[in-house]
């Protein structure tokens, strides 16, 4: 059976939660965010117009707000997750907890059926991004900021800038989309 993405549901997975979690982890990947992050995102922190994902400071692991520029993929991923909206304001709502975000397995689940959990996690993208910003000579501020990572005492308290503007292109760089996700 295909999922609405178009790839093969795992044997015994139903299409729907197939393809939620799938979803939510192709735009995990795209965005270089943590897993609570995209699986707790809501429509109200997306700003479609200005391709932007604004996380609230509450859900961050730093406690400060983090804007997050969307790719083109990033917002084909978002236009296939509306059509599955469930009007709980969720991105990616779990199809089995009606109106309650995607469980902390779920994403793991998917690694496990599709063969490739033994070779990555979840979070090892977020690695995976941060390798890949060093090899092709991206600023080390421009990685940071994109991971939402806290800067160091001293140049964090002169370093307040996002860099939303250069982190935009980070994204719609040709090769930053992984072949072989599940």
């Amino acid at each position: 059976m295909l999922t609405r993405i178009g790839r093969r549901s795992p044997k015994g997975a139903t299409p729907l939660p197939s393809t939620t979690s799938r979803l939510c982890f192709h735009f995990l990947v795209l965005t270089a965010a943590r897993s609570g992050e995209a699986r707790n995102a809501t429509w109200q922190e997306i700003d479609a117009r200005r391709r932007l994902w604004t996380i609230p400071a509450e859900r961050m692991k730093t406690k400060a707000a983090q804007r997050v520029p969307l790719s083109g993929e990033a917002m084909i991923v978002l236009e296939q997750a509306r059509r599955l909206d469930d009007g709980s304001g969720l991105l990616f709502s779990s199809p089995v907890r009606t109106g309650r975000p995607l469980s902390n397995m779920t994403l793991s689940k998917l690694l496990r059926t599709s063969g490739i959990a033994a070779r990555t996690t979840a979070h090892g993208f977020r690695s995976a991004f941060r390798d890949w910003c060093a090899e092709t000579a991206r600023p080390r501020e421009l990685a940071e900021a994109a991971l939402a990572h806290a800067v160091g005492r001293v140049e964090g308290a002169y370093f307040r800038s996002g860099l939303l503007e250069r982190h935009s292109g980070v994204s719609d760089v040709p090769g930053l989309c992984y072949p072989g996700l599940p």
